[in-house]
């Protein structure tokens, strides 16, 4: 009988998003910092009312897209992204938001930490919405 590499309860896996084919196959396991990614990009990269049995779900970040750059909308996407993350990934604690928005692309840098994590280190994720 094969070994994980993870042993059971030492650390958080799962499938991340996107599914992508690997040499395990096409649902190949990922770690802690994967996940974290990907259930960042998952919540704050769906529009709310896209999911069928959950319209709740996600963030109206891609309405603020286009909405004039001043201070008003650095405050709106910096509460945008707080409400969605702190709703629906309740392990990560956001630090800070950081949105640097352009003509037709916003960025958003992320700052948080892992509640499920033993060091809680701070972890930076980027997540770049509009023309890319």
């Amino acid at each position: 009988m094969a070994q994980s590499r993870f042993p059971r309860g030492s650390e958080v896996r799962g499938l991340a998003f996107p599914l992508t084919k690997g040499h395990e196959g096409y649902f190949p396991r990922r770690n802690a910092g994967a996940l974290r990614q990907s259930s960042l990009i998952m919540i704050l990269g769906t529009r709310k009312g896209e999911r069928v049995m959950l319209p709740d779900f996600g963030s109206n970040l891609d309405r603020l897209l286009f909405e004039p750059n001043d201070v008003l909308l650095v405050q709106q996407v910096k509460e945008e992204t707080a409400d969605a993350i702190t709703r629906w990934d309740s392990n990560l604690v956001v630090i800070g938001i950081a949105p640097e928005i352009n003509d037709d692309t916003m960025r958003i840098y992320i700052d948080y930490y892992d509640k499920r994590e033993v060091n809680q280190n701070t972890r930076r994720t980027v997540l770049t919405l509009g023309r890319v």
